[in-house]
């Protein structure tokens, strides 16, 4: 009878099995993809500064507007989706890495540092702007703040206002990406359990958070839930994502 180890599995043994080359090189591609495109949606030109699904046309149609329209708040809103579900895919592969109050700390430098960062530079980009009337007139064009057209400016605000700003609420609102992300990693354990034990359940309810755009901004929003669970589930139930199903056309697929 041979002695049993009491020592802890080498690292090895907790590493995962490294993912398909060629599935790496898709979603590598794709999270790029996703990426610019994100940079491109923002550069729009349209009077409503902040387009929501539900924005309506407030202006007159030209040829640039459809176009703008068309892509930035119609064809292109897969580009958050994919992020999520990649994301979720990942982390859920790299389960048996490590810990997964090991795994929040890595999450803490490569998330929540850049997000404190860049909001940090978003406002002091933002202050010197002010300080300028030409540029202090586009800090108020562009309709910032989020305290409304009395305290339109970043040098006007309180102590509490920073501070809720620079945490919270950036000034360059895309960090909610961040932000969530960094909540969604935080709770993962929860996530993969519901997702393990009632799928159904789970992504009808996130479903539906998603559809009516539910949240306690900016703690907890609901827009990218049902993506990072998605991307669990695809990893956790080994689905094979690289074949297309076999409901898929690509020419319907177009057309709709």
């Amino acid at each position: 009878m041979q002695p049993v180890s009491t020592l802890p599995p080498p690292a090895s043994a907790l590493a995962p099995a490294p993912l398909d080359s060629f599935l790496s090189q898709k979603l590598r591609l794709w999270s790029l993809v996703a990426m610019v495109l994100l940079v491109y949606v923002h550069a729009y030109n349209l009077h409503s500064r902040y387009l929501q699904p539900w924005t309506p046309v407030d202006e007159a149609l030209s040829p640039g507007t459809f176009v703008q329209y068309f892509l930035a708040n119609g064809l292109l809103r897969f580009r958050i989706p994919i992020l999520f579900a990649i994301s979720g895919y990942l982390f859920a592969h790299h389960d048996a890495s490590a810990p997964h109050r090991v795994r929040v700390k890595r999450r803490l430098r490569t998330l929540l540092l850049p997000y404190l960062l860049w909001s940090t530079f978003g406002l002091a980009f933002t202050w010197a702007l002010e300080q300028y009337p030409a540029t202090r007139q586009l800090v108020l064009s562009a309709e910032l703040s989020i305290f409304g057209p009395g305290n339109a400016l970043v040098s006007g605000y309180s102590p509490g206002e920073l501070l809720l700003r620079w945490l919270l609420v950036p000034v360059p609102f895309q960090l909610w990406f961040l932000r969530s992300l960094l909540v969604y990693n935080l709770a993962y354990p929860w996530i993969r359990k519901a997702v393990e034990r009632g799928p159904w359940v789970y992504f009808s309810v996130a479903g539906l958070l998603w559809f009516t755009e539910f949240g306690i901004p900016p703690l907890f929003e609901g827009t990218g839930l049902v993506f990072f669970a998605l991307g669990v589930w695809l990893r956790k139930t080994e689905f094979n994502v690289l074949a297309p199903p076999r409901w898929f056309r690509l020419a319907l697929f177009a057309a709709v």
